[in-house]
């Protein structure tokens, strides 16, 4: 888009501006005479663009949608396009990519575009990566999450509500102050988080359809390894900080202890086991008293066996959920509501960022792609959330000379 399509493109926002200001004041005449100049631009416009494509726009290239289109109703393949032909562009260095923005603007309106230094990703782009995100193993579906506008701010709860009941009050009579609530602020900074991909050439040639669900897989990818670590990280730093050390299981007893003592019933009505393959075939191989395996098949989901009859057991991988071995082999395993424990404050932002200008790895033809998201995680109820260590093997005793 040259200077003088840039000029034209401005007025005619502003001329449909105008034009619904006219209509809104009930002034249908110069609505009207507004409608015509708009026009007028239009075809000003569609005159220059087709000048330019005829000259330098590449086959790739998407159109412009006109000014005051409805966002809601842009068609999701042409923002996919616009989407990929953009980064298409950006990484050939081929054209401008502002005709490609505008179309997925028009599509997010929230879009922060290139202004914040990379192309933004459309919102039904970025709902895609998320339905490819969403596995058994993506922790964002077990807690809360809250989409937020702002790059900071802050929550207020009340803890522990049901440590404080209503005075009785009797017919007539005054009614007493209620007890002072436990006030909770909870504050979220949101943070950058993002990675770098590299994109062959031979890719950025292929079709439109390809090049998406190969960043989408690769972005879902990396997109959910990173909230799944954070989430964690987040968690385990907030319970060992408020003095809930990991709970020592070993056996049966234990872990019965640990749902039936340990936990807030509130919060036991509710909860998931989240543990690692290791720890799941300890839970797996584990029997009662009377010696019945505590984990039974769920007659609805087959495939998802429960704990004690009744906990929903979520197996992550161990390169997600880390093993401890410290002190022997011990497996890791949470227990509560992850939902009432953690929020997740999602700004929903994510850009791509093509880097062609000097630091592509031209001997392997290929270019730089970054990505970025925007998100923060905070716990906000600890106690709802218990964390143990499943001893698995001791530690070995150390070899001592005769008579030590």
């Amino acid at each position: 888009m040259n200077e003088r399509m840039k000029k034209l493109w401005a007025s005619m926002q502003a001329k449909t501006k105008e034009a619904e200001g006219f209509v809104d004041d009930g002034n249908t005449e110069s609505a009207e005479g507004a409608l015509a100049e708009l026009e007028e631009l239009k075809r000003q416009y569609n005159v220059l663009q087709n000048l330019q494509e005829d000259e330098n726009t590449p086959s790739n290239a998407v159109l412009v949608p006109e000014p005051g289109s409805d966002p809601g109703k842009a068609d999701a393949q042409a923002v996919t396009d616009a989407f990929v032909g953009a980064v298409t562009a950006m990484a050939t260095g081929e054209t401008d990519v502002r005709g490609a923005v505008a179309m997925m603007t028009t599509a997010d309106p929230d879009a922060e575009g290139i202004s914040d230094g990379g192309l933004t990703v459309p919102k039904d782009i970025v709902y895609q990566i998320r339905e490819l995100r969403d596995t058994p193993d993506d922790l964002t579906q077990y807690v809360n999450i809250e989409t937020v506008k702002t790059q900071s701010g802050a929550r207020v709860i009340e803890v522990n509500a049901d440590a404080a009941p209503w005075d009785n009050v009797g017919e007539a009579a005054q009614f007493l102050d209620a007890q002072t609530p436990n006030i909770k602020s909870v504050e979220y900074k949101i943070h950058k988080k993002g990675g770098i991909l590299k994109l062959t050439y031979e890719l950025l040639a292929d079709t439109a359809a390809n090049i998406m669900a190969f960043l989408q897989r690769w972005i879902a990818k990396k997109s959910r390894i990173t909230r799944n670590w954070t989430i964690l990280s987040v968690l385990l730093s907030a319970l060992t900080e408020n003095g809930n050390l990991p709970k020592a299981v070993a056996s049966f007893t234990d872990l019965k202890t640990m749902v039936n003592v340990d936990l807030q019933p509130e919060y036991a009505a509710t909860a998931t086991a989240f543990t690692n393959q290791t720890g799941f075939n300890w839970l797996d191989t584990l029997v009662d008293n009377d010696g019945h395996y505590i984990m039974q098949p769920n007659v609805t989901e087959p495939t998802k066996p429960l704990l004690f009859g009744g906990i929903p057991v979520v197996v992550l991988n161990n390169a997600t959920l880390k093993n401890d071995t410290t002190d022997g082999l011990k497996a890791p395993i949470y227990l509560g509501d992850l939902k009432e424990a953690v929020t997740l404050f999602d700004r929903e932002n994510m850009t791509i960022d093509i880097n062609d200008k000097g630091d592509n790895d031209f001997t392997k033809d290929t270019v730089s792609v970054r990505v970025r998201e925007r998100f923060d995680v905070q716990v906000v109820v600890p106690s709802a959330v218990l964390y143990g260590l499943i001893t698995i093997e001791e530690a070995a005793a150390p070899d001592l000379p005769p008579g030590g």
